[in-house]
């Protein structure tokens, strides 16, 4: 079946106009599907090939489409603009995915840390208590940024952003945090991963 745009012949500017004016969803349509294969196979080439990035950066991209079409009215196509968008996506996405494996790494080598003497063997469910309980021992404000960088996959920027402090005080209270996890650690004979905890905020956002 044609859509609007093939069947009428109208252009990228035609369509977006009657989307952003009648709010026309056969009209938004038309633009998905006439622009779909671009935007699929550049989101495909810049996340090798990753189902489920490319899925997600393709909805976001035509998110974005539909978020800005009254300034886009003006275009005779919008094929560069959302291949150059698309493009910008993924590269968001990728940073996010990057950073979500680390901080999943970083938790998993804190899981698998070892008791101090190497002839006792560390029963897994002890290790994850051990970590849980130096956690919840620690101050309310270290607890907080711990919780919401490692678990809740939040960047330094956001929680500046939604604990009303500059970027620079997330990350100091970061590192502070992870020192005294560290030491807290160390007090209940846990050895830890230094790469798990030493990880300088500076670079993470």
């Amino acid at each position: 079946m044609r859509t609007v745009g093939e069947r009428e012949g109208l252009t990228d500017s035609a369509l977006l106009l009657r989307f952003c004016r009648e709010g026309d969803q056969r009209a938004f349509s038309g633009l998905v599907d006439r622009h779909h294969g671009l935007v699929r196979r550049n989101c495909w080439r810049c996340l090798w090939a990753n189902k489920n990035l490319v899925d997600d950066a393709l909805q976001a991209t035509f998110v974005l489409l539909a978020r800005k079409a009254r300034h886009l009215v003006r275009r005779k196509e919008i094929a560069s603009w959302l291949h150059h968008v698309s493009t910008r996506v993924c590269a968001n996405l990728v940073r996010e995915h990057m950073r979500r494996l680390r901080r999943e790494r970083e938790y998993l080598e804190l899981e698998t840390m070892a008791t101090e003497e190497p002839e006792d063997e560390v029963v897994w469910s002890k290790v994850t208590t051990e970590l849980d309980e130096a956690i919840a021992s620690l101050p309310e404000r270290y607890r907080v940024i711990l919780t919401e960088f490692y678990f809740m996959n939040k960047s330094c920027q956001r929680l500046a952003e939604e604990l009303g402090c500059r970027h620079g005080a997330i990350r100091m209270s970061l590192s502070r945090a992870r020192r005294r996890l560290r030491k807290t650690l160390k007090g209940r004979d846990v050895r830890v991963s230094m790469s798990a905890l030493s990880t300088d905020p500076a670079v993470e956002g």
